[in-house]
């Protein structure tokens, strides 16, 4: 999700800036093996990440926005078009036989998880796929508590347990499904939800991740609490 600092496009868009094709550019340049993108939207980012790796599998549970990166396909040139596959499914349950170097949540894709359950389960999905050391990448929407609510870490196990059956965002983003011949009722609404920094991280080492890094804004900024954005680097522990 890109921030509401004036440097990208609305908070609740799943479609980023081309800032944030610089920072996973970054991010992959070394790592030369397949990735998984988890929510992949349009496919604008995976279309422009396979310039970096060999292959990109972009996963995303609503078939119109899968329909819509496969438009993008006829405009790629050379072997491209073949190094970029796109998948329907639930982020929540997939379990593919393949194994990638990196798994990537983008363009606030956590916020598609109602509850920390869904959450623990999408990073499940995250686990499955990736080779021993790989590297995740999460990118969230960060919250502002109410006003005079702690977020201090060693209040963290508590607020989880409440915060796995409550969403904390209610915001609604809709997906267009008009066409002719279709009415308003096509209109499907996606309910999102944010999440609070010590929650990511309480469900990535529950899943047997260590975040490494946290950054405010695609140019890599340290993190601060203020921010609208956080950017999550992980890599998967010894199994």
């Amino acid at each position: 999700m890109a921030p509401s600092n004036g440097r990208a496009s609305s908070p609740v868009s799943l479609v980023g800036s081309d800032a944030d094709v610089a920072f996973y550019r970054r991010q992959l340049a070394q790592l030369g093996q397949p990735i998984l993108l988890l929510g992949c939207a349009n496919g604008r980012l995976a279309w422009e990440l396979c310039a970096v790796v060999p292959d990109v599998l972009g996963v995303d549970p609503s078939a119109v926005m899968i329909s819509l990166a496969e438009k993008a396909r006829p405009l790629r040139l050379g072997d491209r078009r073949e190094r970029v596959r796109f998948l329907s499914a639930d982020l929540r349950s997939l379990r593919l036989s393949e194994k990638f170097g990196a798994v990537l949540a983008p363009h606030n894709a956590p916020a598609l998880m109602p509850s920390v359950l869904d959450l623990e389960a999408m990073i499940a999905t995250a686990r499955h796929h990736l080779r021993p050391g790989g590297l995740l990448l999460v990118e969230a929407s960060n919250p502002r508590p109410p006003s005079g609510e702690s977020t201090l870490e060693e209040d963290g196990a508590h607020r989880l347990r409440l915060a796995g059956h409550r969403a904390a965002f209610a915001a609604h983003l809709r997906e267009g499904r008009r066409s002719r011949g279709l009415s308003a009722d096509a209109i499907h609404r996606l309910r999102l939800r944010q999440y609070f920094p010590w929650e990511l991280d309480a469900v990535l080492r529950g899943a047997g991740f260590e975040p490494t890094a946290r950054y405010g804004y695609y140019d890599e900024k340290p993190f601060d609490p203020q921010d609208a954005l956080q950017l999550v680097v992980a890599f998967l522990r010894d199994r």
